[in-house]
């Protein structure tokens, strides 16, 4: 026992404690991430040497022992949850896991196996692909012979061989509205079904021949918002697609191969399935949907092909989530947080009725994005990680220059912080952290405020989806948060720091395409300045919000090819700074505008290699000489260089802080401290198939 490391009275003496989180973890047979979550939010009992780093950490196996004895799982008590959420950021739009950008430069690694993998009972776990920029949005399933997934790779539509490790470009953009997005290889392996979003921003269902020619529409609706493929038919004659609606209701349909007509099987509200999937005979459909508006718990129904019978197969206090039907159509497999962690359930159906309850088949699987099974019973699937955190450095008021190295501003949930903002006296700081089931959608960011005096935090989920730095009032005790809701109307909301107590000030804005809503607040808190944009209008626009009167009005208006891409506020609330992407030279600028209004002035138009980084921040200087940019060259691959401009005009100048994906830079009221987020937001993504992985009936654990 060493003399920084205090016994509690009730531990014996000869006990020898556990020396650091990974100890811990494996102790518990848990990840490290997930062991500092239960000591934050549940009262794990983990203890802090003293005259030591806050980091450096020991518990004893007896408290361990009787705090997992007593300990009721966060996903079941009343008021606190932590499951997977609806996902709809703006710049994704939709869907979970849905969101890595992360890369193709891996290969198989046959019979590898993960942190999840498992041998026991002839389970094979198998990376088949991992990388750097692999995008696991829109991946919905593997070709019928597991060789072969299609996905959408920076705009193009592409074809990824999991055998040999070769990826092939099908569909190039032409315009920078265009992208692939949902895309699913016909069950005979000749055609490829794809969500593309077209030039005029909405999307259109096309098919292209697996080699990539004879690409054509399939099926183009104005009033079609998104229209994601999930299945095909047997036969390959026909589609099942999830359609989005321009008043934002969704729909079940079937779109023919032939013809590309569309017939509605099913009409839904604002809710929407994560995962649909067809039994292999062509005769239901499963899916999960939302149960409520307040709560995160999903259900998972059935629908006949025909749309002509629907009925709830699976109706749990829980999230119950991304059904697939196994390949001898008898049962479905489906992810579930009904016992405090995520696993793999199976429930039997027989003529479309569940047949007995259903039963636990592999447990503690973690966050995964489930895509389906190949002919041959593999189960695929895709997992991601962040490595995303908070960093501060000091920097020269005089010069700019950053003069001490970075170093992480919080020990907890590592890899997972961002977003700070210093309170208006500089003794707070308030940052977001995804501490939820995932990394977006209602419930996925913690709003964390810490004290700097004592190094103390508050921290609380809100049910919403909040897509922006929070903002501080001037009282120093409210932010301003923006988010969505689970009927992704986004907000701007009022925030208690003490209480968690959310007032809402505004509902259901339309906010500028694309680039979600990143308010600011003015430095006397009666407004708010923020972007806005609507697909009928032809122009986009700097809008102010008065708080106490309702009223609003433009400040500033650019239209195509120009577009706002970020702005920031001056600390004294008389300037904008703002960056403009033109769609027809590709040129990033950057511009300041009075804040009542008026003519604005061009400050910077970096030359190429360079540009400016349009959506990692923008930010003042507290005495407003200078702005702070973020350079980034693309040869450089994702580090960003951190500059300031002066804002009456002048060179660019780099600050000495290079870092990957530099952003959302903070200035401490005092000018001497930055906060700023650094790293990507997804580390690293993979593509696993399970296999061996239907057990016999009995072996399932039952309900």
């Amino acid at each position: 026992m060493t003399e920084n490391t205090k016994r509690p009275a009730e531990v014996a003496d000869n006990e020898t404690p556990l020396q650091s989180w990974k100890e811990i973890a494996t102790y518990l047979n848990r990840t490290v991430r997930t062991v500092r979550r239960w000591e934050n939010e549940e009262k794990l009992p983990v203890h802090r040497h003293l005259h030591q780093a806050g980091s450096s950490v020991y518990a004893y196996p007896s408290e361990l022992d009787a705090w997992l004895a007593t300990r009721q799982p966060a996903a079941e008590r009343p008021g606190v949850w932590f499951r997977r959420p609806v996902s709809t950021l703006a710049m994704l739009a939709t869907l979970v896991l849905a969101l890595v950008s992360v890369g193709n430069s891996g290969g198989l690694t046959a019979g590898a196996a993960g942190p999840q993998s498992a041998r026991s009972s002839g389970v094979v776990a198998r990376q088949v692909w991992t990388g750097e920029e692999i995008n696991l949005y829109g991946m919905v399933g593997p070709s019928a012979d597991g060789r072969y997934i299609t996905f959408g790779d920076r705009g193009y539509l592409a074809l990824r061989d999991l055998l040999s490790g070769e990826t092939r470009r099908l569909k190039s953009p032409s315009h920078p509205n265009e992208q692939a997005e949902f895309s699913i290889i016909s069950p005979d392996g000749l055609q490829i079904v794809y969500e593309w979003q077209n030039a005029e921003g909405f999307d259109e269902l096309r098919l292209i021949a697996f080699d990539g020619s004879a690409d054509r529409l399939l099926y183009r609706n104005p009033e079609t918002q998104s229209i994601r493929p999930q299945a095909w038919s047997p036969d390959g004659e026909s589609v099942l697609v999830v359609r989005r609606l321009k008043d934002q209701t969704w729909q079940i349909a079937r779109v023919s191969v032939a013809d590309g007509s569309l017939q509605v099987l099913r009409s839904l509200d604002w809710r929407y399935p994560f995962k649909l999937s067809l039994s292999p005979d062509g005769r239901y459909l499963v899916y999960d949907l939302l149960v409520r508006q307040d709560s995160p718990d999903r259900d998972i129904f059935l629908l006949a092909a025909d749309g002509s019978r629907e009925a709830q197969l699976i109706e749990h206090p829980a999230v119950d989530d991304f059904p697939v039907w196994t390949p001898d159509g008898k049962q479905i497999v489906f992810t579930s947080d009904r016992r405090g962690t995520w696993g793999l359930w199976l429930l039997t159906v027989t003529d479309g009725k569940p047949k007995g309850p259903a039963r636990l088949l592999k447990p503690d699987v973690g966050l995964i994005l489930p895509f389906g099974f190949a002919g041959d019973g593999s189960y695929y699937y895709g997992a991601g990680m962040t490595d995303v955190d908070i960093y501060a450095a000091e920097i020269d008021p005089a010069t700019g220059k950053v003069i001490t190295s970075p170093t992480p501003l919080t020990q907890s949930y590592v890899g997972s912080n961002l977003m700070p903002a210093w309170s208006p006296d500089g003794q707070q700081l308030a940052y977001l952290s995804a501490r939820g089931s995932a990394p977006f959608g209602p419930g996925w960011a913690t709003v964390v405020v810490r004290s700097l005096e004592t190094n103390q935090e508050r921290a609380f989920t809100p049910d919403l989806d909040i897509e922006a730095p929070p903002q501080w009032f001037p009282d120093g005790r409210t932010l301003l948060i923006a988010a969505e809701d689970r009927r992704d109307r986004v907000s701007f909301y009022r925030f208690e720091v003490e209480t968690g107590q959310i007032d809402l000030i505004r509902q259901n804005i339309t906010v500028e395409l694309d680039q979600g809503p990143f308010p600011a607040l003015a430095p006397d808190g009666k407004t708010i300045f923020y972007l806005h944009g609507d697909p009928e209008d032809n122009y986009r626009s700097l809008r102010v919000y008065e708080i106490d009167s309702a009223q609003e009005k433009e400040v500033h208006r650019v239209a195509p090819p120009l577009h706002f891409t970020r702005f920031a506020l001056s600390a004294d609330g008389q300037r904008v700074a703002f960056i403009l992407h033109d769609d027809a030279t590709d040129a990033r600028v950057l511009q300041t505008v009075p804040a009542t209004g008026g003519e604005a002035r061009e400050l910077l138009r970096p030359a190429k290699p360079y540009h400016l980084s349009e959506y990692d921040g923008l930010s003042w200087t507290p005495e407003g000489q200078h702005i702070f940019v973020l350079r980034h060259t693309p040869q450089a691959g994702h580090d960003h260089d951190l500059c300031r401009v002066p804002a009456d005009g002048g060179e660019l100048e780099s600050l000495g802080l290079t870092m990957k994906r530099v952003r959302g830079p903070s200035i401490h009221p005092d000018g001497r401290r930055l906060a700023f987020t650094a790293g990507p937001l997804f580390a690293a993504a993979e593509v696993w198939a399970l296999e061996n992985f239907l057990p016999q009936p009995e072996v399932a654990q039952a309900e």
